[in-house]
């Protein structure tokens, strides 16, 4: 769906998000403002609690093998959905979508459709200057804006999500 910006998408994404007390959204360290405020007015709403997990100590350091063997340590039983940001704005360290994907589907095996963690990426510093198909990411919600790479400072937000998540 279109929105205003990816600050809408992620709130859009997180405020849909079906979630108890009793369950949990992992977001990182690194994240953006903007994913983490949605995450915390979720949460304020549900009841449910919030991790923030490392993924790695050095940016400039910083490889996929660690970083998504960090977070699939932080997914517990509890755990409804993973929040993500592609590309840090503040380091450029990208992270690696399609194996944290592979983790969170790892996760889900035997889950219950309620209890299905989901994965949530603020895509905006990577969407559009990156040749890569978003649905085939992995990703069940993945928030991005145009302002930043394809239609300059007046774009607009897109929320993308799996039909069955909808």
């Amino acid at each position: 769906c279109l929105t205003s910006n990816a600050t809408q998408a992620l709130a859009m994404a997180y405020h849909g998000l079906r979630i108890r007390k009793d369950q949990e959204i992992v977001t990182t360290e690194h994240d953006h403002y903007s994913q983490h405020e949605s995450i915390r007015f979720a949460a304020e709403r549900s009841g449910c609690g919030v991790r923030y997990v490392s993924l790695y100590e050095d940016g400039a350091k910083a490889n996929a093998t660690e970083m998504v063997a960090h977070l699939e340590r932080a997914i517990t039983p509890k755990t409804r959905a993973v929040g993500v940001t592609w590309v840090h704005s503040c380091t450029g360290v990208k992270l690696p979508i399609p194996p944290i994907a592979e983790a969170v589907a790892r996760a889900n095996r035997g889950r219950a459709n309620a209890d299905r963690c989901l994965l949530i990426v603020d895509g905006t510093h990577g969407f559009a200057n990156q040749d890569v198909d978003v649905a085939k990411m992995g990703a069940d919600f993945f928030a991005t804006s145009t302002h930043k790479w394809l239609f300059g400072p007046r774009g607009t937000g897109f929320l993308w999500g799996r039909a069955d998540m909808w």
